[in-house]
C-alpha cells in the first residue's frame, strides 16, 4: 500500500465475486511520521483522532482481518472486519492537554462496531507518566466519543505551564503566580528546596575554608569575607521552605455524544495532595491539601478543603474562572482562614495589593496626610498577633481587581515606630477593600489604661488621586502622660504627630487622664481633638515652671490647631506651693500660623500677690504689671 510493505493471506471459499473469503493483512514495525503517506485512505474518524494527538510518531505493527460469510440465494455475505494496532516508541501531544508524552506504546482494537484504545502508556520529560483509553463506536462520522487520559506524577514546573494554552495561563497565574513566587525568593521571604540545599553546601564549604584559613597568615580579611557571607546565608536560610505548585495527578476526558450536531466536550481534573498556593491577587503563600481544579470548556472550580501557612494558619479555599474569548480571564476567589500571624509574608501580600491599588503612587503624594495602605499602618502601628480572616477577591472587566477581607483579631499587640508605648489585648474586627479600611469595635490596653476605638479610610482607589477620607474615634481611661501617644498619630500623620512631639518636649507632661480623641480629614489636612477629663496627679511645665492640676471640671481640650476650654476649673499647685482654683475658657491657638487668633479668660481666685504663678502669669501677660509686682 503505497510505499508500505504488508503481509497479505487471502482464502476464497469459490471462484465467483460474491463469495466467501477470509483476508489478513499483517504491517510489521513500520513508522509512523507525522504526515504518514498513509493517512488520506484512513476513515474520518481515523484522520480526525490523529489530528486530535498533533501528528503522532511511533513504531507501529497492525493486523486486519476481513470476513465474509458465503452468499445467500445469489446476493455476497456481509463484510467483517476486526483487526488490532500494536504500537511503541511513539510520541504525540494532545490537542486539549498539549502536553510532550514520548516512550509511548499501547494497543488498539477494532471491527465494523467500535475502536477500542485498550491501553496507552507513556512517559513525560520529566517523570510524568501517562495512561489512556477510550471507545468510539460506531467508527463513522457522527461516532459516539469517551477518551480518558489519566497523568501522574505531573511535576507543575516550567514543561507543564510552557504546555498550557497561552489564552488560559492566566488561570494557573490566578492561583500559581510564578512572578510573585520570585518576588518573595528574592525579598528573603521563602526559599525552595533546592536554594536551601545550595545554601546550606555551601555554607559547609565556607566553614570548612575558614578552618583551613585559621593556619595561615594574614588570613583575617578572608575569615570576615567568609563569616560576613555565612551571616547571610543565615539570614536566608531562616526562610521557610515553600514549592510552588506540586506534584499533580492529571484526568482527561473527551467525550462527543453519538449523532448529528454534537460536538466534542473536554473536561479535566488536576489533582495535587500538596499544592503550594500563591494567588496572584493576593500572594499569600500556603500549602493546600487535597487540592482540586476541575476544568470544562468554559469554566475551570479550584478547590482546597484544608490550606495550612507558613506560620501556621488553617483554612480552605474555592475559586472559579471563568473563561474569556479575549483577554484575562474573569476570577472569583474566596477564603476562609483563621490563625494568621501579622508576619512579612502577609506584609509582602498586602504591599502586593497596594501596588495594585489605583491611584497609589498619586495618594503617596499628599504630604500632611500618610500613607494608610494597610500594609503601611499595620507597620506603623507595630501590629502583632494572630486573628481570622474571610477574603472575597474577584477580577472582572479586563482583569479590573476588587476584593474585601474581613479579618477579625483578639490578643493582638502594637507598638508604634518601635517606642516604648505599647497596645496589648486587642480585639477588634477589620474590613478591607480596594477603596477602604474600616477597624471596628477595638478595644485592649494602652498600658495601664484601656481604650475602644472606631477608625476608618475611604477614597483609597480614588483614580483622580484625590485625598482620602478619614474618620475616626477612640476613647482611654486612665491614659499615662508619659506614653507617646503621639506615635499612634504618626501613623495617619506624621506632621501633626510631630506638632505633638513638641508640645510634649516644651512640657514634659506627666499623671494620668482620661481622654477622648477624634479624627476626621478635609481635603489633605488632618483635623482631631483630644479631650481630657478626670486628671490624677497631672503635672507640666509651663508659665517657667511646673504647675499640677487636680479636682478638675469642665472641658479641656487640644486640637490641630488650638487649646480649647470650656468652664474647665481645677486646684493648682505651682512650683510645689499651693496656686488657688484656675478657670479657663476660650479657645488659644497653638503655633503662629496665618490667623492664629483666640480669646482665652483665665481666671485665679484664691492666689496671693506674691504667689510664683502670679508674677509668671503677668510676665506672660504684661511687661509693666510684672514689674510692678515685683516692685511691691
Amino acid at each position: 500500500i503505497e510505499d508500505l510493505g504488508c503481509r497479505v493471506a487471502l482464502e476464497t471459499r469459490g471462484y465467483s465475486l460474491n463469495a466467501g473469503l477470509e483476508c489478513r493483512i499483517r504491517a510489521d514495525e513500520f513508522r509512523v511520521s507525522e504526515r504518514p503517506r498513509l493517512l488520506p485512505f484512513a476513515p474520518f474518524i481515523v484522520k480526525r483522532n490523529f489530528e486530535r494527538f498533533s501528528g503522532p510518531t511511533a513504531l507501529v505493527t497492525g493486523e486486519v482481518e476481513i470476513r465474509r460469510g458465503a452468499p445467500v440465494d445469489g446476493v455476497a455475505g456481509a463484510i467483517a472486519v476486526n483487526g488490532v494496532i500494536s504500537f511503541s516508541e511513539g510520541s504525540a501531544r494532545f490537542e486539549k492537554f498539549p502536553y510532550p508524552f514520548s516512550n509511548m506504546a499501547g494497543t488498539i482494537r477494532f471491527d465494523e462496531t467500535k475502536v477500542t484504545i485498550e491501553k496507552i502508556t507513556g512517559v513525560g520529560p520529566t517523570g510524568a507518566r501517562l495512561e489512556a483509553t477510550g471507545l468510539v463506536a460506531p467508527p463513522v462520522v457522527t461516532a459516539g466519543v469517551r477518551v480518558d487520559i489519566v497523568v501522574t506524577d505531573a511535576p507543575a514546573d516550567d514543561v507543564l505551564y510552557e504546555d498550557i494554552p497561552a489564552h488560559r495561563r492566566s488561570m494557573y497565574d490566578s492561583l500559581f503566580s510564578r512572578e510573585e513566587y520570585v518576588t518573595l525568593q528574592a525579598a528573603g521571604i521563602v526559599q525552595s528546596a533546592e536554594s536551601q540545599r545550595i545554601a546550606v553546601a555551601r555554607r559547609a564549604e565556607l566553614e570548612r575554608q575558614i578552618e583551613a584559613l585559621r593556619f595561615e597568615s594574614d588570613s583575617e580579611a578572608a575569615i570576615e569575607n567568609a563569616r560576613t557571607e555565612i551571616a547571610a546565608l543565615d539570614a536566608r536560610l531562616a526562610a521557610p521552605v515553600f514549592e510552588l505548585a506540586g506534584t499533580c495527578e492529571i484526568r482527561v476526558t473527551v467525550e462527543r455524544k453519538e449523532g448529528e450536531n454534537h460536538e466534542y466536550e473536554t473536561s479535566i481534573l488536576v489533582s495535587l495532595p500538596k499544592a503550594g498556593l500563591l494567588p496572584e491577587a493576593f500572594p499569600y503563600p500556603v500549602i493546600a491539601q487535597d487540592f482540586t481544579l476541575s476544568i470544562n470548556d468554559t469554566r475551570a472550580v479550584a478547590e482546597a478543603p484544608m490550606l495550612k501557612g507558613l506560620s501556621g494558619a488553617s483554612g480552605s479555599m474555592k475559586a472559579l474562572i471563568e473563561f474569556q474569548h479575549e483577554g484575562p480571564d474573569d476570577f472569583d476567589i474566596r477564603v476562609g482562614a483563621f490563625g494568621i500571624q501579622v508576619d512579612n509574608a502577609l506584609l509582602a501580600a498586602l504591599d502586593r495589593r497596594d501596588r495594585a491599588r489605583p491611584g497609589h503612587a498619586a495618594n503617596q503624594s499628599h504630604s500632611k496626610l500618610g500613607n494608610f495602605s494597610p500594609a503601611h499602618l499595620v507597620r506603623a502601628l507595630g501590629v502583632s498577633g494572630r486573628g481570622s480572616c474571610d477574603a472575597h477577591v474577584v477580577s472582572r472587566d479586563q482583569g479590573t481587581i476588587t476584593y474585601s477581607i474581613g479579618v477579625e483579631f483578639s490578643d493582638a499587640r502594637a507598638q508604634p515606630g518601635d517606642a516604648d508605648l505599647q497596645l496589648t489585648g486587642i480585639d477588634g474586627s477589620l474590613a478591607i477593600s480596594e477603596d477602604k479600611v474600616r477597624i471596628r469595635d477595638l478595644r485592649g490596653r494602652i498600658g495601664a489604661g484601656l481604650f475602644t476605638a472606631d477608625f476608618g479610610v475611604s477614597g483609597l482607589a480614588d483614580s483622580q488621586a484625590t485625598p482620602p477620607v478619614i474618620a475616626g474615634a477612640m476613647e482611654v481611661t486612665d491614659l499615662d502622660l508619659k506614653q507617646p501617644f503621639e506615635r499612634v498619630i504618626e501613623a495617619f500623620s506624621p506632621e501633626h504627630a510631630e506638632a505633638l512631639r513638641a508640645l510634649r518636649e516644651k512640657h514634659d507632661p506627666s499623671g494620668r487622664v482620661d481622654a477622648s480623641v477624634t479624627l476626621g480629614s478635609t481635603s489633605d489636612e488632618l483635623e482631631y481633638q483630644v479631650d481630657l477629663s478626670r486628671p490624677h496627679a497631672v503635672s507640666f511645665t509651663a508659665l517657667g515652671g511646673r504647675l499640677a492640676i487636680n479636682d478638675s471640671s469642665g472641658l479641656f481640650s487640644i486640637t490641630d490647631d488650638s487649646l480649647r476650654c470650656n468652664r474647665f476649673t481645677a486646684t493648682v499647685v505651682y512650683e510645689n506651693e499651693p496656686a488657688g482654683d484656675l478657670a479657663l475658657d476660650g479657645v488659644w491657638p497653638l503655633g503662629s500660623g496665618e490667623g492664629a487668633t483666640g480669646v482665652l479668660s483665665i481666671q485665679l481666685r484664691g492666689g496671693q500677690f506674691a504667689s510664683p504663678i502670679v508674677r509668671a502669669f503677668a510676665k506672660g501677660l504684661d511687661r509693666s504689671a510684672a514689674e510692678w509686682l515685683e516692685a511691691v
